[in-house]
């Protein structure tokens, strides 16, 4: 019952994960063996600054998903939220979106093409959302590349922005898709609390479509934004263990939010919520006896230690 519970946290709580809180080391050795294998896979080449914790003989270190490692950007640099939405303005798109167009390729999963994502690129490089990769010989001049690197900074903090935009309406319709959820699943006053769960809430069945949405538009910001790092990363060379890190960051964020869609889309997932939070509710219900019992006990070995200091005072 606990691993349902788990189950339920990992891929239906709002959060995703600043910290993963298991055993190991920080980082394994990759079977990448080209610095652009290792970036797409989401490992820090150790030419670019080999991590702490990583292996002197690796190559490649790709961070140990099951060890206590923090992942710091983007999420954890996102405002604090607590404003309240409602589902209208929870699938608003951002001003001045850097969100692709409905015609982009996409592939099975969701994602977009490789072609997909070049034809989007250009689309906002054409419209001076993006600075155009430079010529060799514009690479020649400090100038130029100080420019080119500012500019790609203001637009990797612009879709950081926008990114933090639907990550607060997320966390929001979470709550709410639980809130109903359950609610309609809850067993009716004097039923047996096993009893199956009730049919989908037409409510939650909004805020399920709504998760699903801004769970695309934060897949489609953190792949943009990787591609744009990698980019860097290639013409580039060594740009440095921050902006491998940050590589590594956003796709460890990307596989996370991936596999939260993939729950989301499975066609029983509301009903998946209502038996595991009905599971929780039972398992907690059990813990809280538990703990009653434990104190209960621990009260008595308390009133028998007394009880015999006072015996030989």
């Amino acid at each position: 019952m606990l691993v349902c519970t788990l189950g339920f946290i990992v891929n239906y709580f709002p959060l995703i994960f600043t910290t993963e809180h298991f055993v190991g080391a920080p980082y394994m050795c990759g079977d990448s063996t080209t610095r652009d294998s290792c970036m797409k896979a989401g490992g820090i080449w150790a030419a670019d600054g080999r991590p702490s914790g990583c292996a002197t003989d690796c190559t490649c270190c790709m961070p140990n998903m099951k060890y206590t490692m923090t992942v710091g950007y983007p999420e954890p640099t996102c405002p604090a939220s607590t404003e309240s939405f409602t589902l209208t303005s929870a699938n608003q798109v951002a001003d001045g979106t850097y969100l692709p167009a409905s015609s982009i390729p996409r592939n099975p999963d969701g994602t977009m093409t490789d072609a997909g994502m070049a034809t989007h690129v250009g689309l906002l490089e054409g419209a001076a959302k993006l600075p155009k990769s430079l010529t060799e010989d514009e690479k020649k001049d400090a100038q130029t590349v100080y420019a080119y690197l500012s500019a790609d900074e203001k637009a990797l903090a612009a879709m950081k922005s926008e990114f933090c935009y639907y990550n607060a309406r997320y966390r929001y319709a979470v709550t709410q898709f639980l809130q109903y959820a359950t609610a309609a699943a809850a067993p009716a006053k004097g039923s047996s609390s096993s009893a199956a769960p009730a049919a989908n809430s037409p409510v939650a069945d909004d805020w399920l479509a709504a998760l699903r949405t801004l769970a695309r538009r934060m897949i489609d910001m953190l792949s943009i934004m990787t591609h744009i790092t990698q980019r860097r990363m290639k013409e580039y060379g060594e740009a440095g263990p921050e902006v491998a890190k940050r590589n590594a960051d956003l796709i460890m964020r990307l596989n996370a939010l991936k596999d939260q869609k993939a729950g989301l889309d499975k066609p029983t997932a509301e009903v998946d919520v209502s038996e595991r939070m009905m599971a929780y509710t039972k398992e907690k219900a059990r813990a809280n006896r538990n703990l009653i019992a434990l104190y209960s006990f621990l009260n008595l070995v308390a009133l028998g230690m007394l009880f015999y200091v006072y015996r030989a005072t």
